[in-house]
Order: C-alpha cells, then structure tokens, then sequence
C-alpha cells in the first residue's frame, strides 16, 4: 500500500512535469528564451527535490534517469538530424529545452514506476500511445513541424512500444 505522501509525491511529480512541458509548449513557439532556460532549472531542481524525500534507492534511481534521458535523447536527436522533427531554428541536434523535457520526464516516470510498478505490457502500451501522441499535441501547438505526421508517428510508437519498458 501506498502510504499519502508517496501518493502526494508522485502526483507532484506528474504536476511538475506537465507544468515544464506546457511552459516550453507555450515559449518556444514565441522565442520566449528567457521563460525557458529559467523555469527548466527551477521546474527540474523541484523535482530532484521531490524525489529525494522518499527514494528507497537513490543510485539505482538515478540510473535509470539518465538511461531514459539519454535514450529519449538520442532518438529525437535522431529524429531531428534525418529532419522528421524540425523547429524553427533547425538545431544540429537537439535544442536545450528538448534535454530538460527528457529530464524532466524521466524524473518523473522512474519514480512513479518505483511506487506503481506496473506490467511490461503495460508500460509498452502506454509508450506506444503516449510519446506519438505528445509529439502529435506538440505539432499542433506549433512547437515543432513534422513533414510526414503518420509515418513518422507510427515509427516512434513502435520504438517506445519496445524501448519504454526496457528502460523502467
């Protein structure tokens, strides 16, 4: 059973990052640097702050934050270098803001997945659905163009059907 301030905990956490996610949703679009490069550093220290007042494993946490990080890193650097995610400006990589959303993210599922372990089909289907389906929301607020949506889309399911799972 979880006790209520682990409950109270992870739900800060989602908060928090649907609160950086949203705030870079309505920033970058705008060229609002400044919002950006302030809040990531604020929202994601809460965060780190949150998740140590009730970790069993701080090493192993920490881990697996950065394997997520860097795999969701990764594909999007992917992504953008082949030009299936394009921003204005076109960065080589991947800009700053994107890195902080991955922290941020991963932050917050590895330590809803320490309390709410869930199955591996689970997870994979919510990888499958949740990241294509992010993107899609994020095209649409015009934080990024994707040339072939569907295509695209379909592939990037896949990918976190597969990798989401394995990474938790």
């Amino acid at each position: 059973m979880i006790s209520a301030k682990t409950d109270t905990l992870i739900l800060l956490q989602l908060i928090v990052y649907h609160v950086l996610w949203a705030v870079f949703a309505y920033a970058v679009p705008r060229h609002k640097n400044r919002l950006v490069y302030y809040s990531a550093p604020l929202l994601i220290g809460l965060q780190m702050i949150l998740a140590a007042l009730d970790l069993p494993n701080p090493i192993y946490f920490a881990e697996k934050v950065i394997l997520l990080s860097a795999v969701g890193m990764c594909i999007d650097s992917v992504f953008i270098r082949f030009r299936w995610w394009q921003f204005n400006p076109t960065p080589v990589l991947i800009p700053i803001w994107l890195c902080a959303i991955w922290i941020s993210f991963a932050l917050s599922m590895q330590y809803l997945v320490l309390f709410i372990p869930g199955d591996f089909y689970v997870w994979a289907i919510l990888g499958g659905i949740g990241f294509p389906l992010s993107y899609y929301v994020a095209q649409k607020l015009k934080v990024l163009m994707v040339p072939r949506p569907w295509p695209i889309y379909l592939y990037q399911g896949i990918f976190w059907l597969i990798v989401l799972p394995i990474t938790l």
